[in-house]
């Protein structure tokens, strides 16, 4: 929804965003190896997720 670099690298800091999705990608894509919710040991870490298409 927007190009804008500041606002894209505070949502990248923002704990509470789990996942980003920037260009044409669907929410509901995913890879094997990008982190996502439920992973066993997410209790010890926390994960982020970020796509970007045309790169």
């Amino acid at each position: 929804m927007t190009e804008r670099k500041r606002l894209i690298e505070e949502l990248l800091d923002e704990p509470t965003i789990t996942n980003l999705y920037l260009g044409d990608n669907p929410t509901t894509w995913l890879r094997p190896g990008v982190p996502h919710d439920s992973y066993l040991a997410e209790f010890l870490m926390r994960t982020k997720g970020m796509i970007r298409s045309g790169v």
